[in-house]
């Protein structure tokens, strides 16, 4: 009996955890300074605020259903050549995306 080498890719949501240093007069000037902030990437450029790698919590992560009525799989199949065997994609909304 002949052996496929296959790959599945599985989307999933995921926690990250940052351990954040922040000069504030208080625990909650600290906590609005952090909140005000939407993205990471932009803490270590500002005054105040010192930041570590994030951590990711593997233990949080869960395999993401697909959105109803989008075009966009959550698990995948493909060889090992990548070419899409089988997607959880909703069927009637498969579009094919021009590679870049």
């Amino acid at each position: 009996m002949p052996t496929f080498n296959l790959i599945r890719d599985e989307k999933v949501e995921v926690w990250l955890r940052y351990r954040v240093a922040v000069e504030a007069e208080t625990e909650e000037e600290a906590v609005a300074k952090l909140s005000s902030s939407d993205n990471p990437d932009n803490w270590d450029c500002q005054d105040g605020i010192d930041t570590a790698a994030a951590e990711t919590l593997f233990d949080t992560s869960v395999v993401l259903e697909p959105i109803p009525g989008s075009p966009f799989g959550t698990i995948e199949i493909t060889n090992e050549n990548e070419d899409e065997l089988w997607s959880n994609a909703v069927p009637e909304t498969v579009v094919s995306i021009p590679a870049l």
